[in-house]
């Protein structure tokens, strides 16, 4: 990746203020008609949890690509880790 651009920035976190982070697996996970998760779902699972402790935060998104994906096998991991400033 070394022809890929990469910028570094110094975030201050707020109290209360959070980040996530996700791999591709979570938004391209897919139902038994191969329609995906997506960003939209993706935005209501975490706001619906914003004010949520971080682990309870992606417990919830992990629930919410499971009852998305139903029975349909995954094809790509998902990975998700979320920090909060208390």
């Amino acid at each position: 990746m070394a022809d890929t651009p990469f910028e570094q920035r110094t975030l201050r976190l707020e109290p209360g203020d959070f980040v996530l982070l996700y791999t591709d697996g979570v938004t391209d996970a897919a139902d038994a008609q191969v329609q995906a998760f997506g960003l939209e779902r993706l935005r209501e699972a975490i706001l619906a949890r914003r004010r949520s402790p971080a682990h309870e935060m992606v417990a919830a998104l992990e629930q919410a690509i499971s009852d998305f994906a139903g029975s349909a096998a995954p094809f790509d991991d998902v990975a998700i880790v979320a920090i909060r400033r208390l």
